[in-house]
């Protein structure tokens, strides 16, 4: 601004410089989140993840992946069709947020899986955590126009840092395809 400016052009400034930052923010947050869910997306997950991975390991404090799938998603998407699948989608999402309250990092991978970082807490808690989860989808129900969906979810989890995030997750993931292949519906730790 140049001397000599009115109150009207000052305050028109302000407001400009504050709409433009909304919109940075509102660019930013549909960039880092996914549409269906409205938790954090795969990009986030890698970009944001390896800071707390990183910093977790480097201070040898507890730390935690796990892996959620939701069992026999196919059936759901070829019984009643894909906007049925979208919605227990967005139910998945919500009910991650309401179990879930503190020191995490929840996002959609993509498809019917989801990755949770657990930070700052110890394993008997993430255990207990996951326990809670699976046991909330376990008593859940859906209803989809006049149906009532009842499904579930397998659980993978590793506690052991590797030599990256990457690694951590796919010990995640041998831990999930136990969960699957013994009966679904179970947490596995690797």
């Amino acid at each position: 601004l140049y001397k000599g400016f009115s109150d009207e052009e000052f305050f028109a400034r302000i407001n400009t410089n504050i709409e433009i930052l909304e919109l940075f923010d509102e660019i930013k947050n549909k960039a880092n989140r996914d549409y269906l869910t409205g938790l954090y997306n795969r990009r986030y997950l890698f970009d944001y993840g390896k800071i707390l991975y990183e910093k977790y390991k480097i201070e040898q404090k507890e730390f935690a992946v796990a892996l959620i799938d939701i069992d026999k998603f196919k059936s759901i998407n070829d019984a009643f069709g894909h906007s049925a699948g979208d919605m227990v989608i967005k139910e998945v999402g919500y009910i991650l947020n309401n179990v879930i309250n503190k020191n995490t990092l929840i996002s959609r991978l993509g498809g019917e899986e989801f990755c949770i970082l657990i930070y700052d807490r110890n394993k008997d808690e993430v255990m207990n955590l996951l326990e809670n989860i699976r046991n909330a989808f376990e008593k859940n129900e859906t209803i989809y126009k006049k149906d009532k969906l009842k499904y579930t979810v397998s659980i993978g989890c590793s506690f052991e840092f590797g030599e990256n995030l990457d690694e951590m997750i796919q010990k995640a993931d041998v831990g999930l395809y136990d969960a699957k292949n013994s009966g679904r519906n179970k947490v596995r730790y690797r």
